[in-house]
């Protein structure tokens, strides 16, 4: 869709004002910038493109996106094409939807990792539809705009009311090298997410695993998780983790919470509280209503999101040594499903900040003696800037004169 020079300068000033800081005399320095460049080359789309493109190092340097470190040292500013690539999909349309629903953020994310939508695609199409992000607004009615902008190209023809079907939902694989299998592994963190409310730490669940590693050498399999889950529970009880000091009563419903998210049942309540009164072990209890919870349906559905974002809190580079402190009870809150659980990993994917690289304060202060925002912004050297950004989106064709 060919867009005006009027359409552009809106969409321009749209971006600037709600994604930086820039005073309006900066924004109006930015516009006649742009016009400048307009002037010369006579192209109000490619100039408009290029410079879209050109927000995305700015956007994704702004917001400290943790993937945008090592990226920045390998491929800008030669190649911004590839370091565009090289972005996470999840730190992005974290920071560009910040009031998006868990829904639609997972969505997003899912639709550039499958490759449906890049993620110069999504940035050129979002400016281009002057919209700002409002909570509430869902992924379909987004992929429908970008889709009427030109720049989000649907892989099957849209349908005649214009809705677009989603892929599911798919949470991120997790690998935490344990000395067990992974179905062991959920067990173990299924027991800390159901008993504690809580995520497993790296330190523990690794602990855990060893332990049960070394019980299932001499014992059958139910009896080695019976004997682990015992020592956890206990364990735990005297570190004063949560729920451990309940009488039975209280500590039926604390598991009900814990597993189904729910208040227990009459029926339910009952049965389980004479279970404990008559001398059954909680940890016994802990595993059995596990193990039912896991069976049926929609139950099932609930625990195994939970058990997903614990999963990968559990990692080292998350809760391991070295890693920023991280709330492992808060981390569950409202997750409850796939969609929440995508956007609760998100947000912990997000709060993952690596050392900032010095090669880049040295790049953006030293050489350029200004911020990198600076270099398209002075009117009186735009014909430089341009070269410069020139050289950053399209190398070959720059380097070839």
């Amino acid at each position: 869709m060919a867009i005006t020079l009027a359409q552009a300068e809106h969409n321009l000033r749209a971006y600037y004002a709600q994604y930086t800081h820039y005073t309006d005399a900066q924004i109006r320095g930015e516009i006649n910038s742009f016009r400048f460049g307009v002037d010369i080359s006579r192209e109000v789309q490619a100039n408009y493109e290029h410079r879209v493109k050109s927000f995305i190092f700015s956007f994704h340097f702004d917001h400290k996106l943790p993937s945008s470190a090592e990226a920045f040292e390998e491929f800008f500013p030669l190649f911004l094409d590839r370091y565009i690539e090289s972005i996470n999909p999840t730190e992005f349309v974290h920071a560009l939807m910040p009031a998006a629903s868990a829904q639609t953020s997972a969505a997003m994310v899912d639709a550039i990792t499958n490759k449906a939508l890049g993620i110069a695609d999504l940035m050129l199409g979002w400016v281009t539809m002057g919209s700002p992000v409002r909570a509430g607004l869902g992924a379909e009615q987004i992929l429908k705009g970008l889709a009427d902008t030109g720049y989000y190209q649907p892989s099957t023809p849209l349908p005649d009311d214009g809705e677009i079907v989603l892929p599911p939902i798919v949470l991120p694989e997790v690998s935490l090298n344990l000395p067990i299998s992974d179905d062991h592994a959920d067990l173990l963190t299924a027991v800390y997410v159901a008993a504690f409310l809580r995520a497993p730490e790296h330190d523990g669940l690794n602990y855990w695993a060893g332990d049960l590693a070394n019980a299932l050498t001499h014992l059958p399999d139910a009896d080695a998780v019976k004997k682990v889950a015992a020592s956890m529970y206990f364990s735990g009880a005297a570190h004063g983790e949560a729920g451990t000091d309940l009488d039975n009563s209280a500590y039926v419903h604390h598991l009900y919470q814990g597993v189904l998210g729910r208040q227990a049942e009459a029926s339910g309540h009952a049965y389980w509280t004479q279970y404990l009164d008559a001398g059954g072990s909680r940890s016994e209890f802990i595993a059995v209503f596990l193990a039912s919870a896991l069976a049926a349906q929609g139950d099932s559905d609930y625990v195994l999101a939970r058990v997903a974002v614990a999963r990968y809190a559990a990692q080292a580079s998350v809760s391991g040594k070295g890693a920023a402190p991280i709330d492992l009870v808060a981390v569950l809150d409202g997750v409850t499903d796939t969609a929440s659980a995508h956007a609760a990993i998100v947000t912990m994917q997000a709060g993952v900040k690596p050392a900032w690289p010095d090669v880049i304060d040295s790049f953006l202060w030293d050489e350029l003696g200004e911020p990198i925002e600076w270099i398209e912004m002075a009117s009186v050297s735009s014909a430089a800037a341009l070269e410069v950004i020139g050289a950053a989106t399209d190398p070959e064709a720059y380097l070839l004169g």
